[in-house]
């Protein structure tokens, strides 16, 4: 299921995640959001110093389709994923990789650690107040280290959908 924003159910937290039902299970609409998702976890970040608008709704709903795990917030200028890690160490060492691959990517995200050992990772381009390509390359970099089982197993689990 994909999240996004939806008037209709009761109000939430403006950082939390709302969720709509659509037919993901499709086999020919899995198989399309895992293509984009894996093009774009190859995709590297073009540096962004504003100047550009920021992605259109239409361009967002569209993107944010091949990311299950991915909320898009209430104001939709963040798209964000929690991850519930099995201690706070497994925790730190999560935002540690994260940390890595965004360094790398000169795209870096808002992190929160609450309750001691739930993260919630918030991708958003600052200088264009909104969202970019950048931001979807990055959350399909994210999915795809979580997706490795070495990391995975031994770090953190998906969490349930709300």
């Amino acid at each position: 299921m994909a999240r996004v924003n939806d008037r209709s159910s009761p109000r939430r937290r403006s950082n939390e995640p709302q969720t709509i039902k659509t037919d993901m299970n499709e086999p020919a609409n899995k198989a399309a959001n895992h293509l984009a998702k894996s093009n774009l976890a190859k995709s590297k970040c073009v540096p962004c110093e504003g100047g550009v608008p920021p992605l259109d709704r239409p361009s967002i709903d569209t993107m944010i389709q091949s990311f299950s795990h991915w909320g898009l917030s209430e104001d939709g200028k963040s798209i964000q994923r929690k991850i519930n890690c099995k201690t706070f160490a497994k925790a730190i060492e999560q935002i540690r990789e994260i940390a890595s691959i965004a360094e790398s990517q000169q795209h870096h995200p808002n992190l929160h650690l609450t309750g001691y050992r739930y993260l919630q990772v918030e991708w958003t381009t600052h200088a264009i107040g909104g969202l970019s390509e950048n931001d979807f390359v990055m959350a399909a970099k994210i999915d795809q280290l979580l997706d490795d089982t070495s990391v995975h197993g031994k770090h953190c689990r998906k969490p349930s959908h709300d």
